[in-house]
């Protein structure tokens, strides 16, 4: 009867699943930590903790603690907000001027699903969305000639199912693929050249997506009845965007330029991350503090071959990066926990490669939530506020092609509302 119940809970998961995937869509970033609201409240410091289904992402080791099955799914919504003022660099803009990203709002959702089997082996299927971008600047940008700088949408749908083995008490062991989904949309402007009214300017399109498989793997040990470690590492994986399109549209007369539309492709590599966490618990009290290690060296450039023999290039060049979490939980009673985090988030982009896709610095995160427990049914809320640091834009990304200009200036105001929100139901 158990296994039953266990079969008609996998096929509502699938169907949930694929329900969201057109959903999955893109934070102002590249790695969105957001996946799940009692995470989020302790500022993402749950590594050691992975005490709820959210651990398919955080842990898969630590669905061994869970009972029975457990359904969770959720919502992260990002309103992110940015402006550049100019230098004055350029004819394009005056000094002081100032544009302002646009504002959207980028819905994140998740989906877990886990069963305990026995003591000794439990299993999950979890759905997620960990890295994404969504950046999209006025027609009259100064930038709008950078690769990308009119709209930088990238959208990724990860599908991992999970099995955690506990060889011993307190030891769990937790493997599983992870099959994701990337789809890339960039869009700028393109000078065409120049006629007797003056510059002759046109849009450029790229498109493109791709499946492609890695692994996630993570530990948890509970030290004592008060301490617990976990360490998780997700695989990087490569993708090769091989049946993309390229098009590029006269803006005059919205004709097509000759040679255009054509196939495209494009290789891109997303990061592996391995976070360590230490959680203790203490008098209705639980401290958790992660460190979080992103291999963002293997994003060296951006480059895109066409049909006809040509291609784009833009370098990256990004660096690793660490990501330093503290958060803490209040049991304020069988109902109600109170929960507060601290994030430091490094910036992976150094300066000579800065431009208007992913205009972050160093990153300050602050965190509060709250859990809600009713019986088998528990409603996690979660708010954060991101603070980025201002960035100089002087490199050779802003140079505009056949001028001799290059746009220069300073991202600044850049900061985002990061609400989050899940529920769980164990039966």
């Amino acid at each position: 009867m158990r296994h039953n119940r266990w079969l008609h809970g996998f096929c509502l998961a699938a169907v949930v699943l694929f329900s969201f995937v057109p959903l999955y869509v893109f934070g102002n970033g590249f790695y969105i930590y957001e996946q799940g609201a009692k995470a989020v409240g302790m500022g993402g410091a749950f590594t050691a903790q992975a005490d709820d289904p959210s651990a398919i992402f955080y842990n898969p080791a630590g669905i061994s603690q869970l009972e029975g099955t457990q359904v969770m799914f959720g919502v992260s919504p990002i309103m992110p907000s940015a402006a550049f003022e100019s230098d004055g660099s350029t004819p394009l803009g005056a000094a002081g001027q100032t544009w302002h990203a646009e504002d959207h709002t980028w819905t994140i959702p998740h989906f877990y699903i886990t069963h305990k089997i026995n003591q000794k082996i439990s299993i999950g299927l979890g759905s997620y969305s960990n890295f994404g971008l969504g950046t999209e600047w006025p027609d009259d940008f100064e930038g709008r000639f950078t690769t990308g700088a009119g709209k930088a949408f990238i959208k990724t749908v990860t599908i991992s199912p999970i099995v955690s083995y506990e060889p011993i008490t307190g030891l769990s062991i937790g493997i599983g693929p992870a099959y994701r989904y990337l789809d890339i949309n960039l869009r700028n402007k393109k000078l065409l050249g120049m006629s007797p009214s003056g510059p002759v300017v046109g849009t450029l399109r790229l498109k493109g997506d791709d499946w492609d498989w890695g692994y996630a793997v993570g530990v948890r040990y509970q030290i004592t009845s008060a301490l617990s470690a976990g360490a998780t590492y997700l695989s990087e994986v490569k993708h090769d965007l091989h049946s993309g399109k390229a098009s590029l549209n006269n803006d005059t007369n919205g004709a097509r330029v000759t040679g255009f539309p054509q196939g495209a492709a494009a290789k891109l590599t997303l990061p592996a991350t391995a976070i360590f966490g230490l959680a203790y618990k203490v008098s209705g009290f639980t401290f958790e503090t992660d460190a979080q290690w992103t291999e963002w060296s293997s994003y060296r450039k951006l480059r895109v071959e066409l049909d006809s023999g040509n291609s784009m290039e833009s370098r990256k060049n990004w660096h690793n990066t660490w990501t330093f979490r503290l958060g803490g939980q209040y049991s304020l009673n069988k109902y109600v926990d109170l929960r507060a985090g601290i994030i430091w988030d490094e910036s992976a982009v150094p300066r000579e490669t800065l431009d208007p896709l992913v205009p972050s610095g160093n990153r300050w995160l602050y965190c509060t939530g709250l859990g809600i427990h009713l019986g088998s049914l528990t409603f996690d809320l979660a708010y954060n506020y991101l603070d980025d640091q201002d960035r100089r834009w002087k490199n050779e990304s802003g140079n505009i092609a056949g001028t001799p200009y290059q746009v220069t200036g300073k991202f600044k105001d850049a900061h985002a509302h990061i609400f989050s929100l899940s529920t769980r139901y164990q039966f």
